[in-house]
């Protein structure tokens, strides 16, 4: 028996069954260069886009609150921060990119 995309063996009864799509999900989490989480599982695309949001807004708060820190405490690490909060206020998921630092995401996975 031959098995082609799409097409799975049936181990109780060893027949061929053809693999549906049952449905799509959205991973919405932030990566870096040594590290990738996801956060939520989102089973529409306005939701995850909402969660996409908050994240973002949640790193883009923490870098204005460390470049204040900075300023603060004389750390010279100003344009590190600048550079990210300029990186992190794109709001297109597709056009954001904030490498190395953390660079939230939206994926969509399909469920089989």
């Amino acid at each position: 028996m031959v098995l082609k995309i799409g097409d799975k063996m049936n181990p109780k009864t060893g027949e061929k069954e053809q693999v549906r799509e049952l449905d799509e999900v959205w991973l919405v989490g932030h990566h870096g260069p040594e590290h990738n989480t996801v956060l939520h599982v989102c089973g529409k695309r306005e939701t995850a886009e909402q969660r996409f949001e908050e994240l973002r807004l949640e790193l883009l708060n923490r870098a204005k609150e460390s470049l204040k820190l900075s300023k603060e405490n004389e750390w010279g690490s100003e344009d590190m921060y600048e550079r990210i909060i300029e990186n992190l206020s794109e709001k297109d998921p597709e056009k954001i990119d904030n490498f190395p630092q953390n660079t939230p995401y939206i994926e969509k996975r399909v469920v089989v």
